[in-house]
């Protein structure tokens, strides 16, 4: 691990100090983060001068600005629903011994977010690949997802060829098929396919109302057939989703939730 900085630690916990009070003087952001007077100008000053705070009319009181909203630019839906997941699902894979993964889609690709290893399992997705969609469990459901004209034009615009080397043999029948039986289950699905001697099933972690991550376990067939796996892990997988849901709930918003907001 890298050594923290601690100046830009102590900027940190002004920022938050500040943004908790909304306005503020010195003083009581030194009392508030136990930093010396004198640090806690400092800091103000350089937050003031790169255009983070402002000093309320020329007053002693201090105030974050505008500028702060840009830092949490990046933290959405599928940033705040990893964060909160990743901690579930490590005890998750923990708890039936197999490997788990979360991931989110990005255009026509599924991209692996977090990966949960576990000694039962034959392969694991990169971390940050990007995967072909139709052939994936959380692809597949994600699919299922979508409005009957959308799910059919994805359908209709499949091209093997453009699958990256994935399970040769798909067509556009046997994927309407496979989305259609991801509707009506519930959950995505996979036996076989892009990791021969494997099965997978993927459920969706909804946060604000919509999909925004999906939980994937996988499967040795030579262990359990994937009907076997729904039946005795699914119960449980349900659990870890409901959990982490109902964190997601809890929660305050994206910009509480990242602490440093206006």
């Amino acid at each position: 691990m890298t050594k923290t900085v601690r100046g830009y630690m102590r900027g940190l916990e002004i920022m938050q100090a500040l943004s908790q009070r909304r306005i503020a003087t010195a003083l009581e952001l030194a009392e508030d983060t136990e930093l010396p007077r004198p640090t806690v100008y400092r800091m103000l000053g350089t937050l003031v001068e790169a255009g983070y705070a402002n000093q309320v009319g020329g007053s002693q009181y201090f105030a974050l600005s505008g500028k702060v909203q840009c830092l949490s630019e990046g933290y959405d839906d599928v940033c705040q629903a990893l964060e909160t997941a990743e901690p579930l699902v490590r005890e998750l894979s923990k708890r039936i011994n197999w490997p788990c993964y979360l991931h989110n889609v990005e255009g026509d690709s599924v991209v692996t977010r977090l990966v949960v290893r576990s000694p039962r399992e034959l392969g694991a997705p990169r971390l940050g690949g990007r995967l072909p969609m139709a052939h994936f469990s959380p692809g597949r459901l994600h699919l299922a997802s979508l409005s009957d004209d959308e799910m059919e034009a994805r359908v209709e615009s499949f091209d093997e060829s453009q699958s990256g080397g994935y399970a040769e043999g798909l067509t556009p029948a046997m994927l309407r098929m496979l989305v259609l039986e991801a509707r009506a289950k519930g959950f995505g699905f996979r036996e076989n396919g892009v990791v021969p001697r494997t099965c997978s099933f993927a459920l969706p972690i909804r946060n604000n109302g919509k999909p925004a991550i999906y939980l994937t376990t996988n499967f040795i067939l030579a262990a359990t057939r994937l009907a076997r796996a729904v039946d005795t892990y699914m119960p449980i997988v349900m659990e870890t989703v409901s959990a982490i849901e109902a964190s997601l709930a809890a929660q305050p918003g994206r910009e509480q939730g990242a602490q440093i907001s206006a």
